[in-house]
């Protein structure tokens, strides 16, 4: 259960990394030497498609757990019903169906994006007895795994131990802003 809660607490933690490094896309593709009728397309579809980070690290995380486990039924449905619901989302958002106008590329990425959301919340629906004891009850050891803090009680979250456990998040934090 601990190594699971710490997947959820990377998860966390690198989605929000991703995202950070994902939105300049467009002025990167450009930077690059994209062709100027490719890169803004190609960056409207990666920063549409950055809501879609979070919940597809977290099926993923879901995916090997239950497998694990010995569960595959709950992975092969959920994924068969993000699928499904990729293709239908792509249908009418990149083609323009049903009066939603026809969105193209960022049609295809917003569909993309709900389809992984689908996913993680079908696979929690399909094996939400097998998942909830993974992560209940919550094991404050987790947050070690991204802090490097190690939990016992509330009063052990003195300001130095945040800050030095937290510390590599801030080096990372100030060398990305110097690159952009």
């Amino acid at each position: 259960a601990l190594g699971v809660q710490r997947g959820v607490v990377l998860a966390i933690a690198t989605s929000i990394v991703m995202a950070i490094l994902l939105w300049p896309a467009p002025q990167v593709l450009t930077l690059l030497g994209q062709p100027a009728d490719v890169a803004p397309d190609a960056g409207a579809f990666v920063r549409w498609s950055i809501p879609g980070v979070f919940p597809f690290f977290l099926f993923a995380l879901s995916r090997q757990a239950l497998q694990a486990h010995g569960s595959v039924a709950p992975v092969l449905w959920a994924a068969v019903v993000g699928n499904v619901v990729n293709v239908l989302a792509n249908l009418v958002l990149v083609f323009g169906m049903f009066g939603v106008p026809a969105l193209g590329v960022v049609g295809s990425a917003i569909s993309t994006t709900i389809a992984r959301w689908v996913m993680f919340g079908a696979i929690l629906l399909f094996a939400r007895q097998r998942l909830r004891r993974l992560v209940r009850p919550w094991f404050p050891e987790a947050l070690a795994a991204v802090t490097g803090i190690e939990l016992g009680s509330v009063e052990e979250l003195a300001p130095e131990r945040v800050v030095r456990g937290f510390g590599w998040l801030v080096l990372g934090a100030s060398v990305l802003g110097t690159l952009v």
